[in-house]
């Protein structure tokens, strides 16, 4: 443009991802330099939108990627195919209670078939992934915010953390089938391939495991401080664990070895051992 004439404003994001499709962010790099990366955004498909109509508070995305599931602090849970339409249409008015409080956790089970939602005040729900609707039953964390959950392998279970306690729940009748103390800020759950043995992280600042059918806990390894995820391999063979100070410990249970740590250039999401450990 002409010196005298200011430069036309950019348009705003927004406006820019919605002609474009694409997406730019300067981001750091691990090693204190930066770089520019580019997202070339696919068209969206029709009806992905989850529509809560209210802010959301938590999201969680089914093994597999053919669902996945948001809550809002008012408490509504939706199932979104992320494929084709909602399972339940945004504005719909739904027949069932969510929670009365802001959802804290989701979970979906292995299989895509049922999803496990928690709330602040503690209350838990199982839903039918197939209808988008829930099991006609509360279970309730009875000491506070729900701020991790499972499923165990079969299904059968869920398993559900607060501050203080570590809960079982029974996935059919909604009825508690076993419970643990605890003390822990944000505890994180793993649990074994054969659903026996529970696994915490974070409890008194390290890992509790829990043989929950046999009522027996035991301190497990020391894998670092402010734990925030949790993995165990087949028959228990290994245990990785992710703490605040950005390191993954490893540890095989039954070897004399010290348990190895390896640092990581940021934190730690997702945390998974492979099938053969």
């Amino acid at each position: 443009p002409p010196t005298n004439s200011p430069p036309p404003p950019p348009p705003t994001p927004r406006d820019s991802i919605r002609r474009q499709r694409q997406m730019c962010i300067r981001d750091r790099t691990w090693d204190g330099g930066s770089a520019v990366k580019a997202w070339r955004l696919p068209p969206a498909p029709e009806g992905t939108a989850a529509g809560l109509g209210a802010a959301t508070s938590f999201a969680t995305l089914a093994p597999g990627g053919a669902y996945f599931a948001v809550g809002s602090i008012g408490g509504d849970v939706r199932i979104v195919s992320a494929s084709g339409p909602r399972v339940m249409a945004a504005g719909q008015a739904p027949s069932f209670i969510g929670h009365l409080s802001p959802v804290t956790a989701m979970r979906f089970d292995r299989g895509a078939e049922l999803l496990s939602t928690g709330a602040q005040d503690g209350s838990l729900r199982v839903w039918e992934v197939s209808s988008g609707a829930p099991r006609a039953f509360f279970a309730n964390q009875s000491d506070g915010a729900v701020i991790d959950l499972m499923f165990t392998p079969n299904g059968k279970h869920l398993v559900s953390a607060s501050q203080r306690s570590v809960l079982v729940t029974d996935t059919v009748t909604g009825a508690a089938v076993a419970r643990t103390s605890i003390q822990g800020g944000r505890p994180r759950l793993a649990i074994s391939s054969d659903g026996t043995e529970i696994w915490v992280a974070g409890d008194r600042s390290g890992i509790t495991r829990w043989r929950w059918q046999a009522g027996i806990v035991e301190a497990g390894p020391e894998l670092g401080e402010d734990l925030r995820r949790l993995a165990i391999g087949p028959q228990g063979k290994m245990i990785a664990a992710a703490d605040g100070a950005r390191r993954i410990g490893l540890h095989w249970p039954g070897s004399e070895n010290e348990p190895d740590f390896v640092r990581v250039p940021a934190a730690v999401d997702q945390l998974w051992c492979s099938p053969d450990a």
